[in-house]
């Protein structure tokens, strides 16, 4: 809990050197090695020099490495609201809808209040409708490629609007 990561894998480590059974030896590495994981991803995550994606990607890895103990459960959500939104604005930007919108509930989901929430799912919504339209005008002569704008669509928007449920209806032939 006092985020010396090192220090306890070390231990856990010399510990399993002497460690009375073999059972009881693989048991410690495996633990030393999850903390060595979250002791990496906590500190990419938390750095205040890292990029939004990465403070993202590595920021959820800790937390899901983390999910057996939960020692650091409050504090990784709590950066994850911060960060996510600025991450969700990157994603949409290099053109990743699905990730920006998972980005997006991935903030709300930890109390983020974040502006550019809306401003993403604006841009998300816009995007999905835009999508929807060039898919529903290429359904008869281009299938597959209509198919995978009308499953990045659904991907992209909450399964209450309008543009995922006429998405939907058109992908499975409606």
């Amino acid at each position: 809990r006092s985020k010396k990561f090192g220090d306890a894998v070390s231990m856990l480590r010399a510990a399993a050197a002497s460690a009375g059974t073999k059972d009881e030896a693989t048991d410690l590495r495996s633990v030393a090695a999850t903390y060595e994981q979250v002791g990496r991803a906590y500190n990419r995550g938390m750095s205040p020099g890292a990029k939004p994606i990465e403070a993202y990607a590595e920021l959820r890895r800790a937390l899901n490495l983390d999910s057996s103990s939960g020692a650091f459960k409050d504090e990784l959500q709590g950066k994850l609201a911060q960060v996510a939104p600025r991450a969700a604005i990157q994603f949409f930007l290099a053109k990743d809808y699905e990730t920006a919108y998972q980005a997006i509930r991935v903030a709300e989901q930890f109390g983020s209040t974040s502006g550019d929430l809306k401003g993403v799912r604006d841009n998300l919504s816009s995007t999905a409708q835009r999508l929807y339209s060039e898919a529903a005008a290429e359904i008869g002569t281009n299938p597959d490629e209509a198919k995978a704008k009308l499953k990045q669509v659904k991907g992209m928007v909450d399964s209450k609007s309008s543009v995922w449920a006429k998405a939907h209806k058109l992908l499975n032939g409606g």
